[in-house]
């Protein structure tokens, strides 16, 4: 009988018990090189902890981190690093390609996977569309999503992936006047770095164009943001069925293991394993870590 998102309860507690209660995910900003008189003599580093809180705001917190650690330029490339977690582009391959809840995880998470598009018909009876990174303080335009609006009867939403590029489709019938959602981001490591370079250049700070790496460089702490404290974020999990966190907290969780940990689909093997031995659990089989699949 398939548990659904009360397998969420299971994570929460796997998550209490492998991971300290008050444990803070961290994002994390390294120089490779020094910073002399505001220049920055190697690459500036977006080094993801798995935050699955964290938002634009916070984001925009490590851009001014990194201004008021003394640097203004940065000579070297801009490199995003989010291989601390296994990563997927969706938590269940069999979802709806639009909705919101079935996401992408990865190392670095940015407003749990989402981008927030908006339409406003104008006078030309063409649209205005924006397709934010929106938090409260902050909501710069990403251009990692892209929407163009058709004319087409169905579906309302069709999705293409690009290189790089989230390229969304929707069919002019359904927006009517205006409107707004939610939409999943298949390439959060690039939308996270996309959406910091923004707030860096606001610092004053010019970035090159953001690059993925497998391996972490070796650096120097520039500056920090951190999340909630854990059970905190495990309560809001639980009361909002948050995927995303469920995920996230669940695969952080199975970490503690040791390396070696591959997949989503492995990660809930070893959350399997240890319901089996922690609680005596016989003959359970799980997919991911938010019953989503």
């Amino acid at each position: 009988m398939p548990p659904a998102s009360t397998l969420k309860l299971v994570t929460a507690l796997y998550a209490l018990d492998k991971l300290n209660p008050t444990h803070q995910f961290a994002t994390r900003v390294f120089a490779t090189g020094p910073v002399t008189g505001g220049k920055l003599e190697g690459d500036l580093v977006l080094v993801g902890g798995g935050d699955p809180t964290l938002d634009t705001d916070r984001l925009a917190d490590l851009a001014i981190a990194v201004r008021e650690a003394g640097v203004s330029e940065v000579t070297g490339r801009f490199l995003v690093w989010a291989d601390g977690l296994p990563s997927g582009e969706r938590i269940d391959d069999e979802q709806p390609e639009h909705v919101s809840y079935n996401p992408s995880y990865s190392g670095i998470n940015l407003n749990f996977n989402r981008v927030h598009f908006e339409w406003k018909r104008q006078q030309d009876d063409q649209y205005g569309i924006t397709m934010q990174a929106r938090a409260l303080r902050f909501r710069p335009s990403t251009s990692v999503s892209q929407m163009a609006v058709v004319d087409v009867k169905s579906p309302v939403f069709d999705y293409r992936r690009s290189e790089g590029r989230d390229r969304w489709f929707v069919a002019r019938r359904a927006l009517g006047k205006e409107g707004a959602r939610w939409l999943p981001v298949r390439f959060p490591a690039l939308y996270a770095g996309d959406v910091f370079r923004t707030l860096a250049r606001s610092n004053g700070i010019v970035l090159r164009a953001p690059e993925i790496v497998a391996f972490l460089p070796e650096g120097r702490e520039l500056g920090r943001v951190e999340g909630p404290i854990l059970v905190e974020v495990l309560r809001g999990m639980l009361k909002y069925s948050t995927n995303l966190t469920a995920e996230i907290s669940g695969l952080s969780a199975s970490a503690t293991y040791g390396p070696g940990l591959a997949s989503l689909e492995q990660s809930a093997g070893r959350m399997a394993g240890w319901a089996r031995t922690r609680f005596g659990t016989m003959g359970v089989r799980f997919e991911d870590h938010s019953g989503l699949g």
